[in-house]
């Protein structure tokens, strides 16, 4: 019996040496994913830093119309698309110009509360967003704009505000002004959905 144990020994090692071998590998590209910054345009990103510093990293703030997607190829967590800013909110753009930004839909992360998106009708031509977005410093991504890269970079608007409304506003203050009127609509829709419900259950 002490024979047959000292046979199965090396191979034993082996096994181990081999699994930790593997484990040593895994954590070594976990630290590697870790490591990289936000700012890359990996699938890493950034958790919601605050408002204020949103706005301070942001070299033009703008809402903006999409008005072509690119073609996705497999899966890719963003993409070149081709914008008309409709207004700008803080630097360096011109309302009316059609510029191309580096795009992404973000899951909006903080420590305490997670959501799927603040654009919930996605990244689509048509769509209305206010986008928080940095000079592009990348030849190869050949994109005028890129998005900050963390949570709460983009959020969709009421596609019925009157942007005029936002005259004589500062960055922080149309900011706030579009959030809380995109609230307000999706309230109202609730609310019509809510009472459209309501009647069907109560109906004979």
């Amino acid at each position: 019996m002490e024979h047959i144990m000292n046979d199965q020994t090396p191979n034993t090692q082996n096994v181990v040496r081999t699994q930790s071998s593997r484990v040593r590998t895994i954590l070594a590209s976990l630290l590697l994913v870790v490591g990289l910054s936000h700012e890359s345009l990996a699938p890493i990103y950034g958790l919601f830093p605050g408002l204020s510093k949103l706005l301070e990293g942001a070299d033009a703030v703008v809402v903006a119309e999409i008005i072509e997607r690119p073609t996705q190829t497999g899966w890719e967590p963003g993409g070149v698309y081709k914008i008309y800013i409709q207004k700008v909110l803080k630097g360096e753009a011109k309302d009316a110009g059609t510029y191309s930004a580096y795009l992404r839909s973000l899951p909006f992360r903080t420590t305490t509360n997670h959501i799927a998106s603040l654009l919930p009708g996605g990244l689509k031509a048509g769509a209305r967003a206010v986008f928080f977005l940095k000079k592009n410093d990348d030849a190869e991504l050949k994109a005028d704009f890129r998005n900050e890269n963390c949570a709460g970079d983009a959020f969709s608007i009421n596609p019925n505000v009157d942007l005029k409304e936002l005259d004589g506003f500062g960055p922080r203050q149309a900011v706030e002004f579009l959030l809380k009127d995109r609230l307000a609509y999706e309230r109202a829709r609730f609310h019509d959905y809510e009472t459209a419900v309501t009647d069907m259950v109560a109906s004979p």
